[in-house]
């Protein structure tokens, strides 16, 4: 099964300019928006971007580290590729939308 590669950079403060510095370093090494996910989650940020191989994550992690961003860290995770377009199916329960509209 293919893996795919989750870098995760966590920004770990809500001090001016940190975001913006480090979307102007990802835009600067070819990263565009759409490639990026945002969460905010317990006061803290979360940016990640995704690899098909950990040799790429850990290419683009040393470019990042090598910016010396305060208040940054830069994680990877391998995530097990699913297959989205069949196991939705095995947690879905046909219910009763009204009393007399059953979606199967």
């Amino acid at each position: 099964m293919n893996k795919t590669f989750e870098l995760i950079i966590e920004i770990k403060s809500n001090k001016e300019g940190v975001g913006e510095i480090l979307s102007e370093l990802l835009f600067s090494l070819g990263v565009t928006m759409d490639e990026v996910t945002e969460l905010s989650q317990w006061g803290r940020s979360y940016l990640s971007l995704y690899f098909n191989t950990r040799v790429e994550a850990n290419t683009f992690k040393k470019k990042i580290l090598t910016a010396n961003i305060n208040h940054i860290d830069v994680s990877i995770k391998s995530l097990k590729e699913d297959d989205w377009l069949t196991k939705w199916k095995k947690e879905f329960k046909p219910f009763m939308l009204t009393s007399s509209i059953k979606v199967v």
